[in-house]
């Protein structure tokens, strides 16, 4: 899947309730899909900022809405260069998730699923 890392569940939930690699990197393509929109590097674009990957950790309603902010959890492909820019990648990160909320993803796969996800962004590939 291009601009997203597969997502990892992250809660603390019984280990049977997990849901499986594949149905988790569905997630992670319907996320990206739904998101990708509203994925906007403005003058970021072609700087040494589009190495910057940023993992968030989604935590979501059963409506698909927002719950709470979405946390920043790490951010790989940092450089002497690129460095200044950390914060501003992970704003445009979270802004599009906010942006494009709420998402449609399976209900089946809420608990244990989509409940609590970590998305990491690949600003290469997002557009």
């Amino acid at each position: 899947m291009k601009g997203i890392l597969g997502g990892t569940g992250t809660s603390s939930k019984p280990q049977g309730s997990a849901i499986s690699g594949p149905a988790l990197n569905g997630l992670g393509a319907a996320i990206k899909r739904q998101v990708q929109p509203c994925y906007d590097l403005g003058a970021l674009g072609g700087t040494d900022a589009m190495r910057i990957i940023t993992v968030l950790r989604l935590r979501f309603n059963q409506d698909g809405s927002v719950n709470g902010t979405p946390e920043m959890i790490e951010q790989t492909g940092l450089t002497s260069d690129n460095r200044s820019y950390a914060r501003q990648m992970a704003e445009i990160s979270r802004r599009a998730v906010l942006r494009c909320a709420p998402l449609h993803l399976p209900a089946e796969l809420y608990k244990g699923g989509w409940d609590e996800i970590d998305i990491g962004f690949i600003p290469a590939q997002m557009h």
